[in-house]
């Protein structure tokens, strides 16, 4: 069995991991082994905000980019074929959390990096163990022999201009596998952000750093908040002059040609 070593720092996750993976994949000689150090993460639960927006916390977004960099790390191309992944996460503490939160999270991960579809992820295996001096995550992912026989995508057509691609190329972000790049990933959310756009305050073209971007500068935006405080003037609703209380209709010139 030929396995490539992350960070593996004791022996006996390494075997413990190839036991693990034994009980997978009995007969399979391809694997690759990673320790990651720390406290296992967890697939956190949908959070929304006050406005209603489901967004995903911060922390979560963190782990999940740094797990799918050491991934990169071992892994130099997605596998082809049916996969299985086994996992054992040693936590320091008796906190209740899910063991398949915990796979879910490594998956994600996983995802783009170490194989191309999520399909082709025939057969997984988690457990929970407990280590207070000591958590960490051993991942274990190799071929999986299977009647269920899974392909990986070998050339995709990009959902916004149409031109074949080939999905291995855009990997690291499950979300952006349907474009060929990123210019026409952005271009479907109508997120183009190499064109330019007037200003919301001064009207000057400009190029805007995020999508939601209006206002090409800060001195734009204290304006227009300013400008959005400021209060029209209360006219007079017959000859259009400015009316010495807002809560007047009429200034008194008009109002005295009406009550003669």
């Amino acid at each position: 069995m030929n396995a490539s070593i992350g960070s593996c720092k004791m022996g006996s996750d390494i075997d413990k991991g190839l036991a693990l993976f034994r009980v997978l994949c009995p007969h399979s000689e391809l694997m690759n082994c990673l320790v990651v150090e720390g406290e296992p993460p967890s697939k956190a639960r949908p959070r929304f905000s006050s406005r209603g927006r489901v967004y995903t916390p911060k922390k979560q977004v963190e782990a999940e980019r740094y797990l799918s960099w050491r991934l990169k790390q071992a892994f130099k191309e997605p596998l082809e074929g049916n996969i299985a992944v086994g996992c054992v996460f040693y936590r320091s503490t008796h906190q209740r959390i899910d063991v398949d939160n915990m796979m879910k999270h490594v998956l994600d991960a996983a995802n783009g990096v170490c194989w191309i579809d999520d399909s082709q992820v025939t057969a997984i295996l988690g457990t929970i163990e407990f280590d207070p001096d000591h958590p960490r995550t051993i991942i274990m992912i190799g071929r999986h022999d299977s009647s269920m026989v899974r392909e990986g995508r070998r050339e995709a057509l990009c959902a916004y201009c149409g031109k074949p691609f080939d999905p291995r190329l855009r990997r690291g972000d499950p979300r952006r596998s349907k474009f060929c790049s990123r210019v026409c990933a952005s271009r479907s959310r109508g997120e183009d952000l190499r064109q330019t756009v007037p200003c919301a305050y001064c009207g000057r073209h400009f190029r805007r750093r995020t999508a939601g971007q209006r206002l090409c500068s800060e001195e734009c935006r204290r304006a227009n908040l300013r400008r959005s405080r400021e209060k029209p003037p209360a006219l007079c609703s017959d000859c259009g002059k400015p009316l010495s209380k807002r809560g007047y209709k009429r200034c008194r010139e008009c109002w005295l040609q009406i009550h003669k």
